[in-house]
């Protein structure tokens, strides 16, 4: 059984997540198909979990963050910036 993952990023916080399994053995064995997706589909949504509470933490970090280090601009800086 040879099992594809793949992911590739969509936007700075999300990510799409590919995976396919062939087979050469039961080929024609339905049951063993639905076996195999129920097994790797459960594995998947446990995964998703983790996944999913990593990056919503370390997004709350870095903006945390860059509170903290005060990255936020200074409204009073462009109009000093373009005063003559």
């Amino acid at each position: 059984m040879w099992i594809m993952n793949a992911m590739t990023p969509e936007t700075p916080v999300s990510t799409n997540y590919y995976w396919g399994v062939a087979r050469d053995f039961q080929v024609h064995w339905p049951e063993t198909t639905r076996l195999i997706f129920n097994e790797i589909t459960t594995a998947f949504e446990e995964d998703k979990q983790i996944l999913e509470a990593q990056i919503d933490r370390i997004v709350r970090q870095t903006v945390e963050r860059q509170h903290a280090r005060g990255c936020g601009r200074d409204p009073g800086s462009p109009a000093a910036a373009n005063a003559d």
